[in-house]
């Protein structure tokens, strides 16, 4: 039947006018056509590209083969030889199939209400919300829940953490608890024993308590429960002791940089306790006193009290906020806004790539710049900003470090512990290629550095250069070679040695969704 209807319509066609048989098909073709204009989008074009890798490595094959935005322009922001360009998958998190993350969509934006999807970094909106963007799209309540349990050694394995950094880790907790104060505080400059060299000059037991408060707390003991709460419970009883009624923690000499340290502590102890009674009322007048010293011109943070801002204590005090708002607590728009109004005027170039120390200084530097990163980032900047995307190529093109150097005495390259400790955050957060390059250069670098000579700087890190000998005097003496070195001394150097090697669990990453872990396992 089939058969004798095909003859059929085969002799029509052929007896049939040639302008009718032309007719019919160009009709046919422009149905077809007509149809296919009408179709739906997303069934005309695939939400993702299959890549053609093969081997062990499927659990990541779905995540690698996402289709990303189109790239954009970044050699804007910098000299075109002055950027290495990082492939779409470089900017994808390397992590084992074990971590069972969802994978099927791009990188989410963490706060579009920032406005700062636009090619220009420095864009910004009316309505901010530093809590929305603090917090971010994980999986888990806080991202601080990954100090514990399971989900602290999954973050290990898949972030390049090691037995090593761990076992410094643990040294260097173990010089901080030796190094307390009887009062439960810490001193830059001083050593409780008098045996250490390498002490700070800077008077300021705020600062000093709380940066050792935080390797503590990143390690996941609190006041109340873990291996070092009773260590934690002494200091933050003694940074409550000093707080004033209007909320600063000056007391005692320092800036807002010592208010600022020791208010993350006091953010991160109440973020991981929950403890209302002890915490929440100082953790408020802690930010309130940071968001009234804010300068209301500027929108940055300096020395004092409504000081027209510099980028470094700036990151102080967002990060305090931000610490806040993981908290829970709210941290109002316009104060988020004026944060992205300094950091729009200290960009030292016309995207928003790099930074300096204040807005009318000359030049870039790398410490800023990875401290204005950071800020940006906590602030709803996209990982795939073209802006952040040439500021972290900036960095690690002219500014990775090399643990080698590092191993000889004097050392090839000054260390800079400060640009370390942001660096290491902002290559953490984009994940991929910048991370593991990064990685496999600092944690080499702070495991080797580390003093293992038996006695009182056993565990810590050394701000001091090689030795030189007086001409006159024929007198050896130790300078500073950290640039910070000589203001907050060993125990600086060493609390932010810590820091940067607890970064794979410290926070998780604010791109991605966290590990999914059940609660039972993360209270193991």
């Amino acid at each position: 039947m089939l058969k004798k209807r095909a003859t059929w319509i085969q002799n029509w066609l052929r007896e049939s006018p040639p302008w009718f048989t032309s007719l019919i098909v160009h009709t046919a073709l422009l149905l077809v056509l007509a149809l296919i204009s009408t179709a739906p989008r997303d069934l005309l074009r695939p939400a993702f590209t299959l890549d053609s890798r093969t081997g062990d490595d499927q659990g990541e094959e779905l995540f690698n083969s996402i289709e990303l935005a189109p790239e954009l322009n970044a050699s804007e922001a910098l000299n075109n030889d002055s950027v290495a360009e990082l492939e779409e998958d470089s900017l994808k998190p390397a992590r084992p199939e074990s971590l069972d993350i969802e994978a099927t969509r791009p990188d989410p934006v963490i706060a579009p209400e920032l406005g700062m999807l636009a090619t220009d970094i420095r864009s910004q909106s009316s309505r901010a919300d530093l809590s929305r963007a603090a917090t971010g799209q994980f999986a888990l309540s806080r991202p601080i829940s990954g100090r514990t349990g399971n989900l602290k050694k999954q973050l290990l394995q898949a972030y390049g953490g090691s037995v090593a950094s761990e076992n410094a880790v643990a040294l260097g907790l173990g010089w901080l608890t030796r190094h307390q104060n009887k009062d439960g505080s810490w001193s830059l400059h001083r050593c409780n024993t008098g045996q250490c060299r390498g002490i700070g000059n800077m008077q300021s037991d705020t600062a000093a308590t709380g940066l050792a408060l935080l390797p503590f707390l990143a390690s996941g003991s609190t006041h109340e429960v873990g291996a070092s709460n009773e260590i934690i419970s002494g200091g933050l009883a003694w940074l409550l002791g000093q707080q004033q009624n209007n909320g600063s923690l000056l007391s005692g000499g320092g800036s807002m940089y010592s208010h600022g340290i020791a208010s993350i502590a006091l953010c991160e102890a109440y973020a991981m306790s929950g403890d209302d009674k002890l915490l929440r009322e100082p953790v408020e007048r802690a930010l309130g006193f940071i968001m009234r010293s804010q300068d209301q011109s500027g929108g940055g943070w300096r020395y004092g009290p409504g000081q027209p801002g510099d980028t470094s204590v700036l990151g102080w005090q967002l990060m305090a906020l931000a610490s806040g708002a993981i908290a829970g607590l709210n941290i109002p728009g316009e104060v988020v806004l004026g944060a992205t109004r300094y950091l729009n005027s200290a960009a030292k170039d016309p995207q928003g790539a790099t930074y300096g120390y204040m807005p009318n200084t000359n030049g870039a530097t790398p410490t800023m710049t990875a401290e204005a990163l950071l800020c940006r980032m906590y602030l709803g900047v996209p990982r795939q900003n073209p802006a952040m995307r040439a500021g972290v190529n900036w960095l690690l093109q002219k500014y990775l470090p090399n643990p080698q150097a590092h191993l000889t005495y004097p050392p090839q390259e000054k260390r800079n512990f400060y640009y370390w400790y942001y660096a290491t955050q902002v290559m953490h957060h984009m994940e991929g290629r910048p991370w593991v390059t990064w990685n496999t250069r600092i944690q080499p670098l702070l495991v080797n550095t580390q003093s293992k000579i038996r006695g009182c700087e056993f565990g810590s890190w050394d701000p001091l250069g090689p030795p030189q000998r007086n001409p006159k005097t024929g007198a050896i003496t130790f300078p500073y070679s950290e640039p910070h070195g000589a203001s907050g001394g060993r125990l600086y150097v060493t609390s932010l040695a810590l820091l940067t090697l607890e970064v794979y669990y410290r926070h998780l990453p604010l791109y991605s969704d966290a590990p999914a872990i059940s609660k039972n396992e993360r209270n193991q």
